[in-house]
């Protein structure tokens, strides 16, 4: 019983760093929650890694916007 105080703490601030993180890329928090299902984990980590972002499809739809603004002949560059 000793133990299973400090792992759900742990483990709560493990959630609060994976919510955090999603959050700033612009994907769901939710899936801070997935992040402790064993196989799960990696299915969303790769995901992760290999996706496009949200907030990098937005910096890129900014910058044409401020390029389209000043005059200049830049496109929007592919998704990476």
């Amino acid at each position: 019983m000793q133990v299973l105080i400090p792992l759900a703490i742990f483990g709560a601030a493990v959630a609060y760093v994976w919510w955090r993180i999603f959050v700033r890329v612009g994907w769901t928090p939710w899936l801070a929650l997935v992040m402790a299902i064993p196989i799960a984990n990696l299915v969303v980590l790769i995901m992760f890694a290999f996706s496009s972002w949200p907030i990098n499809d937005r910096v890129r739809e900014l910058e044409a916007e401020i390029a389209r603004l000043k005059g200049d002949d830049w496109e929007l560059p592919p998704s990476a």
